[in-house]
């Protein structure tokens, strides 16, 4: 009874007959006489799990943070550094977590940032109302230091001062120290007091 229900559906909707489902297996079955090439590897069905590689350990010797082969950034914090983050503005970035942050709009103090930087450093700053202008020079001195204080401002929390001198890190890495054999800047008058100290004990002596 049921056949001739379903036959009667597939005449009033003209459905195709149906068909016996052929196995998954079936359907990728090469033809006779024939094998699968799949990425130089021969194999009799290409359902079959092909041998995984032998594992060889690499002869070549891992580079490790003391490696001396190992990329080295370098860079030279000057005096006209130091003076830069001692006179930068420190707020709070109340942008998601939070956090300090230098003043972008007022980094030094002021909005007008060249004039900052110029008094700071000592630049000769023009008068405007005479119709002077920047050297173009000054400029590029001036937004060069601007740039490099990310790096000295890194340098500082890394190696816990600010002075000026050689400091390497490993590339990528940020973790900046002194370069070896380069003494860190000390002020004069440290140097100075240094001085005496070692005068007076050549006197007692």
């Amino acid at each position: 009874m049921n056949d001739g229900i379903e036959q009667e559906r597939a005449k009033r909707w003209k459905l195709p007959p149906q068909r016996e489902p052929v196995p998954v297996r079936d359907r990728f079955e090469p033809p006779a006489n024939q094998t699968t090439h799949i990425d130089d590897a021969t194999w009799d069905h290409p359902l079959d799990t092909p041998e995984p590689p032998e594992f060889h350990e690499s002869t070549e010797r891992p580079i490790t943070r003391k490696d001396e082969t190992m990329e080295l950034d370098r860079f030279a914090i000057t005096e006209d550094h130091v003076k830069l983050v001692h006179r930068m503005n420190i707020g709070w970035d109340g942008c998601e977590f939070g956090a300090p942050a230098v003043d972008c709009k007022r980094p030094y103090g002021n909005g007008n940032v060249y004039r900052d930087i110029a008094e700071i450093l000592g630049i000769p700053v023009p008068n405007f109302d005479d119709g002077d202008d920047w050297e173009q020079a000054d400029i590029g001195k001036m937004d060069r230091l601007h740039k490099e204080t990310r790096t000295v401002l890194q340098i500082g929390v890394c190696v816990g001062y600010f002075r000026a001198g050689e400091y390497q890190s490993e590339k990528y890495r940020d973790n900046w120290r002194p370069v070896e054999g380069v003494e860190p800047y000390r002020p004069v008058v440290d140097r100075l007091d240094d001085l005496e100290r070692r005068v007076a004990a050549l006197e007692y002596d």
